[in-house]
């Protein structure tokens, strides 16, 4: 119930700033956006709370055959992420949508019991978020302009096809342009 639509996650893998490359995945649940950004080709680091959702994730990455592009960290994202996430990884986040007092509907409720991963939310160069379709996308780092959004539709099959499901919410690492680039000097 709770693994993340197989086609979402592709298409969230697809478009990711660093794939190939390496993927934190800070709240992995049963490992379906692990996957998807295994098999666009990038290496993963995922972690979950959770030890039954984390067995899981762990059986999904060997039924895809990918458990040499995957590590499952049954841990607290809070205690690891320090040692886990450097400038160059892209941090994938779909953090649990309620809280104690309902379903978090802005940036600061969504990470209040998860303050280090709000904060490496706010500074990594790369971050991926699922969000909640009430979700205040200007109440993001940087506000809604920081990010580029994605709104999530349902599908036929579910008679939902026009109603928005979720928001994925992407700031890129910056890649400079060849003109960027400095050229090194020549001397005569």
């Amino acid at each position: 119930h709770s693994l993340t639509p197989e086609a979402l996650a592709r298409r969230v893998a697809a478009r990711a700033p660093v794939v190939p490359g390496r993927v934190v995945d800070a709240c992995c649940g049963c490992g379906g956006s692990t996957v998807a950004f295994a098999e666009h080709g990038a290496e993963v680091v995922a972690v979950e709370l959770d030890g039954g959702r984390a067995a899981l994730a762990r059986h999904n990455v060997a039924a895809r055959g990918l458990h040499d592009r995957v590590v499952v960290h049954t841990a607290s994202i809070e205690a690891v992420l320090p040692s886990l996430l450097t400038p160059d990884d892209l941090l994938y986040v779909d953090p649990p949508w309620v809280g104690d007092d309902g379903r978090a509907t802005d940036f600061a409720t969504l990470f209040r019991a998860l303050p280090r991963l709000g904060a490496a939310v706010a500074t990594a160069p790369a971050v991926v978020l699922k969000l909640p379709r009430a979700f205040s996308v200007d109440s993001l780092p940087g506000g809604a302009s920081a990010w580029d959004l994605f709104y999530e539709l349902g599908t036929q099959a579910t008679g939902d096809a026009q109603v928005v499901r979720m928001i994925t919410a992407q700031r890129p690492r910056r890649v400079r342009s060849e003109r960027e680039v400095p050229k090194p000097r020549t001397t005569r």
